[in-house]
């Protein structure tokens, strides 16, 4: 093998050594960042379900209200204004 073969490989090793130091430090940052942001997904996602239920809940209450007999409109607004 020539010279500069042993030249262009040894300057291979050397851009691939750094190439893995600098990814090993992407996926600590990536780590950490995942670690402090947690609690704050988890809270996002409870309250999605939260806010999805209660939905729910006054679409099921609306349709019951309209299937009731002697249904007027102003029962309807007062079971949106207690939402």
């Amino acid at each position: 093998m020539g010279y500069i073969a042993w030249r262009i490989k040894a300057r291979r090793a050397e851009l691939e050594a750094g190439f893995t130091l600098e990814k090993a430090k992407v996926e600590a940052m990536k780590a950490r960042l995942s670690a402090r942001l947690h609690e704050h997904f988890q809270r996002r996602d409870r309250l999605r379900l939260v806010i999805g239920y209660r939905r729910k809940e006054r679409r099921e209450r609306r349709r019951s209200l309209r299937r009731a007999d002697g249904f007027d409109g102003a029962a309807l607004e007062r079971v949106a204004d207690e939402i």
